[in-house]
């Protein structure tokens, strides 16, 4: 007998014809038992963050991942250590990563599943609007700072090692901070330069960042990273200054609002916001 014949005639005998489909329907049952078993668990959970949280409006999980459960809050006075703290609660409750929403203040608090991940807030874009060209000790650097959960111990050197320069980034949560040490300002030509305060001269939004994750939090006037260049410019209500192949920019008065895109595919690189080249 034709031995390519026989091996076929085996196949067919214990059914390795039919592989792709036992396989496709292994995994079907399996992602359906998988989710049944953190719906299960969520449904068990929601009387508890109602009994803990009375602000709580719904429970939502996440059905394309199974792997996160959005908490959308109604509250409008809380502080963003507050907002930190209640997301670890129900993170603690959930056991799986929670992502609170409050969507009167445009704001959200992202915490992972352990392992010692940073808790990721993401203020509402004004916050970090009001803070650009301000020092990090304004009033307005400060609000940025507790928003972010960050101090002056955590601001890096700048990568050319320039004396006036500092940033901060925090590439899993997809930001970055631009500083200038006022002293090389020549309306601040008194202090020393490299001691600070720090001028806050830019906010990076990525969406392709060299490492980590694409920003998750509220971009300025409501920007999607998957929007066409032609979308973003109808969104941005305000008159374009600048175009180019790479950026297109926009004047809004003591600040400047970037979009860069990559060249070949005119997919958004990162939005930003800037200092104008002068500050009078």
């Amino acid at each position: 007998m034709n031995t390519r014949i026989m091996i076929a005639g085996l196949l067919v005998m214990i059914g390795a014809g039919n592989l792709p489909v036992v396989a496709e329907t292994a995994w079907h049952n399996s992602r359906h038992h998988g989710e049944s078993h953190i719906r299960s668990r969520v449904t068990n959970a929601t009387p508890k963050l109602h009994a803990l949280f009375p602000e709580l409006n719904h429970v939502t999980l996440n059905l394309s991942t199974l792997s996160e459960v959005a908490l959308v809050m109604n509250a409008t006075d809380w502080t963003p250590e507050r907002k930190r703290e209640a997301a670890k609660a129900g993170q603690a409750i959930l056991v799986m990563p929670v992502r609170m929403v409050f969507p009167d203040t445009g704001s959200s608090v992202y915490v992972p599943n352990g392992n010692g991940d940073r808790t990721q807030y993401f203020p509402n874009p004004e916050i970090f609007a009001k803070a650009i060209g301000k020092t990090h000790i304004s009033r307005e650097g400060q609000a940025l700072f507790d928003a972010l959960g960050i101090t002056e111990a955590d601001f890096q050197k700048h990568p050319k090692g320039v004396a006036e320069l500092r940033i901060w980034g925090d590439m899993n949560q997809g930001v970055q901070l631009g500083f200038e040490d006022v002293g090389a300002r020549e309306a601040y030509i008194h202090y020393s330069i490299g001691k600070g305060p720090w001028l806050i001269t830019e906010v990076i939004f990525w969406n392709i960042p060299a490492s980590g994750q694409p920003y998750a939090g509220a971009k300025p006037f409501g920007i999607q990273f998957d929007m066409t260049r032609q979308e973003v410019r109808e969104r941005v209500t305000v008159e374009m200054t600048v175009e180019d192949a790479a950026a297109d920019v926009w004047d809004l008065g003591d600040l400047e609002l970037v979009v860069n895109y990559i060249e070949d595919t005119q997919s958004i690189r990162c939005v930003s916001y800037n200092v104008p080249q002068e500050i009078d």
